[in-house]
């Protein structure tokens, strides 16, 4: 991997682990998710009880293991379950200022309301100005028929991405990106069993040609490429596809304004929320550099 930066990785990933064990951090963390989503119609986050560096108790919640969902439930509850699970990931920077970053089926139940519950906010990502706005950028750029391939070349070298003295051939970057972009330019994507099978062996092909081999993954975007890569594999297990459509019924549902602020929301929070935050600014390990998914 000639491309990869692999020390700060690993320092990234050592910090992270460190604050799994810090109790009374999780317990914000939780107790910010359920202040959040208080209410909402698809999702439960249990309020914090009590939190000291030994322990934390939150209220009780039961329900059925999404595993077992999964593995057992009808195509209409994988279904829901998923669209629920990817909704509650990407929605978190928004409303919470936070990325979940622990998407296993161990951490989420079916309640019987039909709501999903969500448990185990160890791994977290802190993201008080919401998902980064280069992603917007860079999927913009690529559902552009004639996409300007060196301005997303510049994009990714500005954010680490590429690194200096790594070249990339321009036509083979266009290639490597354009699948990825497609299921956020249409209202609707079928995520067909063979069409992840492909993808996720293209994506990790590690041959010397690959292009792949060439990307570097900054720190502060482990979490968010752990998130954004983990959601399909649960259901790839079920066999089944998932249909993802958007709430907005529009063809290219790639903006709407809060409807609390009227701030105008892209990418995929507006696919996902209506809904923003105002951070604070005070949370530890606060990521300055991802400035916010708000277009200008």
């Amino acid at each position: 991997m000639p491309g990869l930066d692999v020390k700060p990785l690993l320092e990234e990933l050592k910090d992270r682990i460190s604050e799994e064990l810090d109790y009374e951090l999780e317990a914000m963390s939780q107790q910010m998710f359920a202040d959040a989503y208080a209410g909402d119609p698809d999702i439960y986050v249990p309020s914090v009880v009590m939190a000291t560096g030994q322990v934390l108790v939150s209220e009780w919640m039961d329900g059925t293991p999404l595993s077992r969902i999964i593995a057992e439930g009808s195509k209409e509850q994988r279904d829901r379950a998923g669209i629920m699970l990817v909704r509650f990931l990407f929605s978190g920077p928004s409303r919470a200022g936070l990325l979940h970053a622990d998407p296993h089926p161990g951490n989420f139940r079916l309640l019987g309301d039909g709501r999903l519950g969500v448990l185990d906010f160890g791994a977290v990502d802190r993201l008080p100005g919401g998902l980064p706005r280069f992603f917007g950028r860079l999927l913009r750029i690529m559902h552009d028929d004639d996409a300007d391939i060196e301005e997303v070349e510049r994009e990714l070298r500005a954010h680490g991405f590429l690194r200096d003295g790594i070249h990339v051939d321009l036509d083979a970057l266009h290639a490597f990106l354009a699948p990825l972009a497609e299921p956020s330019k249409v209202d609707s994507f079928k995520f067909t069993r063979e069409w992840m099978r492909e993808e996720a062996s293209r994506v990790t092909d590690m041959r010397a040609g690959n292009i792949s081999r060439q990307f570097n993954v900054p720190p502060s975007y482990v979490l968010i490429h752990r998130v954004s890569t983990a959601p399909g594999a649960p259901w790839r297990s079920g066999g089944q596809p998932v249909i993802y459509s958007s709430p907005s019924g529009t063809s290219r549902p790639m903006a709407r304004r809060c409807a609390a602020c009227s701030l105008r929301i892209t990418c995929m929070t507006a696919l996902i929320s209506a809904r923003c935050v105002n951070a604070c600014g005070k949370l530890p390990r606060c990521r300055p550099e991802h400035g916010s998914i708000s277009s200008p």
